[in-house]
């Protein structure tokens, strides 16, 4: 009945839990303990766990530090690439640039041919500078229209026309004894202006016999774009075949006996071709055979001079395709 009673059974009840409580303590200390070990120990997880992904991170920085680099000297590479292409090119373009001026440099021979009673012969041996590729400015004097004909054939195959004067006199003696402009109305200016009336395109002139001053010369400024004189190959220098300021040119012999020696003058050719200059040189009529005149032009010299053109590669111009 004691046992029963509700007091009893709470004293019964604690008096158990007291009688275990040293039991209990250790259970709840090695439950309490138990809980912070496995705390510590998933702490200790979670910084391992941290560590790692900081070394894979510090890995993956590494690697991306090694990739710019890679990235980096690949652009380098592709920048000397670059600069060496770059370099290519411009070599090639200087080289091209070279090339191009060399080629516009080089020098030419300007064939020419004085005096109206030759015009014939011209004619007759016009094929001749159409088969070697060639062409001559052609001066004439004593102009009159029954010339024309001729003429305006050779214009039209390529040859230029140019003025020689009205009556081949000394344009020195005329202006000595005349004056200047009495030369240049009489000698030049009337049978000039004929020669354009009958369909002439002429822009160059001639002095008759190479001589001339300058004040004539400056005279026909207004007139033409050329004027030329007159060397024999026996002049001490032939340079002076190749020397000009754009407007006078002298030029050299090449009739029957002032042809030789023909070395001279095939060197000043050479030479002419080297330093881009445009050597003149001047025939009057144009024979075949054996030459019974001083001032005839033998086709084999011709033959000659074409040959020694091609040889060494120089171009034929005429006197108004000269700049």
């Amino acid at each position: 009945m004691l046992a029963s009673h509700p007091f009893l059974l709470f004293i019964g009840t604690l008096m158990s839990i007291v009688k275990h409580l040293p039991i209990a303590m250790v259970l709840i200390n090695l439950i309490g303990c138990s809980s912070d070990k496995v705390e510590e120990v998933e702490v200790i997880k979670e910084v391992e766990v941290i560590k790692e992904v900081e070394v894979i991170k510090e890995v993956e920085v590494i690697k991306e530090v090694e990739v710019i680099k890679e990235v980096e000297v690949i652009k380098e590479v592709e920048v000397i690439k670059e600069v060496e292409v770059i370099k290519e090119v411009v070599v090639e373009k200087e080289v091209v640039k070279e090339v191009v001026i060399g080629r516009q440099n080089l020098g030419s021979v300007v064939l020419t041919f004085d005096d109206g009673h030759c015009v014939d012969s011209w004619v007759e041996h016009a094929h001749l500078f159409e088969e070697h590729g060639a062409t001559a400015t052609l001066y004439v004097s004593k102009y009159n229209s029954d010339m024309a004909a001729n003429l305006l054939n050779l214009q039209s195959r390529g040859f230029e026309i140019a003025h020689h004067t009205t009556y081949h006199a000394d344009a020195v003696e005329w202006a000595e004894k005349h004056g200047i402009k009495s030369w240049l109305n009489g000698a030049v200016l009337n049978s000039l202006t004929q020669m354009r009336n009958d369909g002439l395109n002429v822009t160059a002139f001639a002095f008759p016999f190479g001589t001339y001053n300058l004040e004539l010369s400056e005279a026909l400024k207004g007139e033409f774009t050329s004027v030329r004189g007159y060397l024999t190959p026996k002049t001490d220098s032939l340079r002076f075949a190749t020397q000009s300021d754009g407007y006078f040119y002298n030029g050299i012999g090449i009739d029957s006996v002032y042809f030789e020696p023909q070395e001279r003058v095939f060197g000043a050719m050479e030479k002419a071709m080297k330093t881009g200059r445009d050597m003149v040189l001047v025939g009057h009529c144009i024979v075949e055979g054996e030459v019974t005149d001083r001032w005839q032009t033998p086709t084999s010299t011709l033959l000659k001079i074409f040959a020694h053109a091609k040889k060494i590669g120089m171009k034929f111009k005429t006197m108004n395709q000269l700049k």
